[in-house]
This record gives C-alpha cells, sequence and structure tokens, in this order.
C-alpha cells in the first residue's frame, strides 16, 4: 500500500511540474506557431482577421511601453490611429514575430490621423502582409494647398514619429482603384512620412520578399504615382528632421498595367519634398526589380523618374544621402521591334529627379550633400535579354552648389568605400548587405 501511495504522489507531483513549466498553463491556441526547440515559446502568431480589445501590458512610456503581443492588438493599434488616437510621446513594442496570413490588412493611419508615437519592432518579423484597398483623404498642407490622397503600407501615415527595428517579409501591395486621386503614395512600411513639429525617424528596417503592384486597367489613374519599396512619400516643414538609415530593401514594383501622369519610383522612397528641413538617407542598401510597360511609358510619360529615391526636393538645409548602395533592374522598352529606342523612364542609381526649393541666388543654401553613394542601374532588353548597365548616380540641377565625396556609379562598391564595417557586411562588394 505505502509503495502504491508513494507512486501516485510521484505522478501527481510530475504532472504539477509539467503543466506549470513556461507561463503556467497548457497554450492551446492554434494560431500560435512554436519553435521546435522550446515548444513553450510562441514564434508567430497566426491572423485571423479580428481585433483585439486592448494592448496586453503597458503603459506607453520609455521603461513600459505598450506591448503587442499578437496580430489582433496590431490590427488594434491600426484602429486606434484610425478613430484618431495619435499615440503622441507614447511608446509601443512588439514582442513576437506576426503573420498576417495574407488577409486584408487595414493600415495604421488613414490620412487624417496619423500615427505619432515611437513603434519599436524589437527585430521581430511581420509577414504576409496583403495590401489592396488603400486610405482615401483630402489634405490641407501649412502652407494651405489641399490635394486628395491615397496612401498604402503597413502605416499608412505617420508624422513626427519613429518606427524601428523591424523585418518585413512577403508582403503584397496592390495600387487599383476606380475613385480619381490626384496622388497615389504606397510604401512598405510606410505610405506618407510627414515630418512637421519635431523628428522623424524610420530606422533599422529590413523588406524583403515584397511586392508593389500598380493597375490602374479599370480605374481612373492619378496625377501621381509615388511609389517606393520602403515608404512612398516623405514631406517636412518648417526646420524639422527626417531620418532614415538602416534600410535593406529586395523588392520588386510592377507599372505595367497601370500608370500616373508623372511616375517616381524609389529602391528606398517613392519621392521627397523637404522645405526648410533637414534630410538623412544613410545606411541604407536596396535591391530592386521594376518592370513597366514601355509603350505606355515611351508614348504617354513626359516626367518619370527612378533611383534609391524617385524624386527628390531640396532646401536650403542639408539634404544628405551618406553610405548608400543601390542596385536597380529595369525592363528596357522594345518599342515597335526597334531596339534603339532610348529607355523612357530616366533611370539614376541614386536621385532620379532633384530639384531646389531654395532660391539659386540664397547665400546660405546647402542643398544635397553625398558622401559614400554607390550603385547602378541594370537595364533588360526584353527581346534579347542583353543587359546595359548604367552608371550615372544622379543629375542635379542649377542651383546651390552641391557636395560629393567618394562617389562612383558601379557594379561593385569599390575598396575604399568608406562604410563602418561594423555595420555593413562586406564578403562580396557587389552585393553588400547591412549586418
Amino acid at each position: 500500500m505505502k509503495k502504491i501511495i508513494a507512486l501516485l504522489l510521484t505522478f501527481v507531483i510530475s504532472t504539477s511540474f509539467f503543466v506549470s513549466c513556461g507561463d503556467g498553463s497548457l497554450d492551446t491556441d492554434a494560431s500560435k506557431t512554436t519553435d521546435p526547440n522550446n515548444d513553450a515559446a510562441p514564434v508567430t502568431d497566426l491572423w485571423d482577421g479580428s481585433l483585439a480589445s486592448g494592448f496586453a501590458s503597458g503603459n506607453g512610456t520609455e521603461k513600459d511601453p505598450y506591448k503587442i503581443q499578437t496580430a489582433e492588438e496590431l490590427a488594434f493599434l491600426a484602429k486606434s490611429v484610425n478613430e484618431g488616437t495619435s499615440y503622441s510621446g507614447k511608446y509601443l513594442i512588439l514582442t513576437n514575430d506576426i503573420d498576417l496570413n495574407n488577409l486584408e490588412w487595414t493600415p495604421i493611419g488613414n490620412g487624417k490621423y496619423a500615427f505619432e508615437g515611437n513603434f519599436d519592432g524589437n527585430n521581430h518579423t511581420i509577414k504576409n502582409v496583403t495590401i489592396s484597398q488603400g486610405v482615401h483623404y483630402t489634405y490641407e498642407y501649412p502652407t494651405g494647398k489641399k490635394s486628395s490622397y491615397c496612401d498604402m503600407g503597413i502605416f499608412a501615415t505617420i508624422q513626427d514619429a519613429s518606427i524601428q527595428n523591424m523585418v518585413i517579409d512577403g508582403a503584397t501591395i496592390k495600387i487599383s482603384d476606380p475613385n480619381s486621386v490626384y496622388a497615389y503614395h504606397a510604401g512598405v512600411l510606410c505610405g506618407t512620412i510627414r515630418t512637421y513639429q519635431n523628428i522623424s525617424v524610420i530606422s533599422n528596417i529590413d523588406i524583403k520578399g515584397s511586392t508593389i503592384i500598380s493597375d490602374f486597367s479599370t480605374g481612373q489613374r492619378p496625377q501621381k504615382l509615388m511609389i517606393g519599396s520602403a515608404a512612398g512619400y516623405v514631406y517636412a516643414y518648417n526646420d524639422t528632421t527626417t531620418t532614415i538609415s538602416l534600410i535593406e530593401t529586395d523588392s520588386s514594383i510592377s507599372v505595367v498595367n497601370g500608370y500616373g501622369s508623372d511616375n517616381y519610383m524609389g529602391t528606398i522612397l517613392g519621392s521627397s519634398n523637404i522645405l526648410d528641413s533637414t534630410f538623412t538617407l544613410e545606411d541604407c542598401v536596396a535591391y530592386q526589380t521594376l518592370a513597366v510597360n514601355p509603350y505606355q511609358y515611351y508614348y504617354t510619360f513626359t516626367d518619370d523618374f527612378c533611383g534609391a529615391i524617385g524624386n527628390a526636393q531640396a532646401s536650403a538645409k542639408p539634404f544628405i544621402v551618406k553610405n548608400i548602395f543601390s542596385k536597380l533592374t529595369i525592363n528596357k522598352p522594345a518599342l515597335e521591334g526597334n531596339n534603339n529606342y532610348p529607355a523612357a523612364i530616366a533611370s539614376y542609381a541614386i536621385l532620379g529627379e532633384a530639384y531646389y526649393y531654395a532660391l539659386k541666388d540664397d547665400p546660405n543654401a546647402v542643398g544635397y550633400k553625398f558622401e559614400n553613394v554607390f550603385g547602378f542601374v541594370e537595364q533588360v532588353d526584353e527581346v534579347t535579354g542583353e543587359k546595359q548597365v548604367l552608371t550615372e548616380l544622379y543629375k542635379l540641377p542649377e542651383g546651390p552648389t552641391f557636395t560629393q565625396v567618394n562617389c562612383q556609379g558601379c557594379e561593385a562598391i569599390p575598396e575604399n568605400h568608406g562604410f563602418d564595417t561594423n555595420v555593413w557586411n562586406l564578403d562580396d562588394l557587389s552585393a553588400p548587405k547591412l549586418k
């Protein structure tokens, strides 16, 4: 009898110990994919399309940020921002990888309301993002200009915000809408970045396996199409600072069946409009394929540019582009069977189109400053498959004197690249990566 009792006690204690491991309960949530080496540690939260009623924990301070553990809580963030909660001065942190399951994602911010907080991805991954419904709005800028827009991205609209430390894997953005707007701003991470009073920071973002498709074959095309692998459009105003750094992209853009009257397409950023503010693009590497319809572009378009930044406007304050490598692969038009036609799009490695907001005779104007900038455009003939390499980095307008140090259009960065090896992986100089 004593032996039987002892065995029963041993079984009860062992069972209790097994159940109490981890968080003290058995996790039967089938929406979580777990690490096979640690069954108690959820790795990815799979979205079912629902919304949480709040965040798991935290009070939004820097020491105790709002903790986003599930896709449902990320969707709650979108809902609350789009209803008017800006999260200005608040801090949020992602605590799990999130799989959005290719369900339609409603972007965070809707043009009228923007995310204004500090979002830390905590080096987690958001994957399988699908966006086909952008946010439409009419917006009046501080200057009084008013226009209609559509923003698309995981964050559609941010303002004086910080987004850092995140991987985005497998995003698909489909720009297709019968509604007419002045401009589309589309990027995998952000549609529009506004900097009005403080500082906007986008840093340490890895975007891979992502696609942006523009198709207006059944709708009205916009006046402007601003597409970037990371962000569509940056607007800065009133002596502010915008910094985009440590961005790595590997993505594709297609405008074969859709285009605007003006098209600005960037391996990192579609377009930037910087008014009396400082802008910095630093420590970024981008690989992108761009597919266009040669007949549309050659016969129809008059203002189409692509580069690391498709279109840029500098002002009297510094517009800094530093430590950049960008490779763009684009199909070369083969119009009417004649392969001697030039490329329809102005293709540059770094800046597709550049101009100045400052007056030409402004003695205090700084304008563009380039340092350690490299890249090239590879055009592939649609008929023969022959490749042509274009190494022009940018074409700047007449105006304030710009500066450039160690800048070269090239297929591989030179030995004297000037990149910090604590930041860059340079094992292959023809395909540098960020660490």
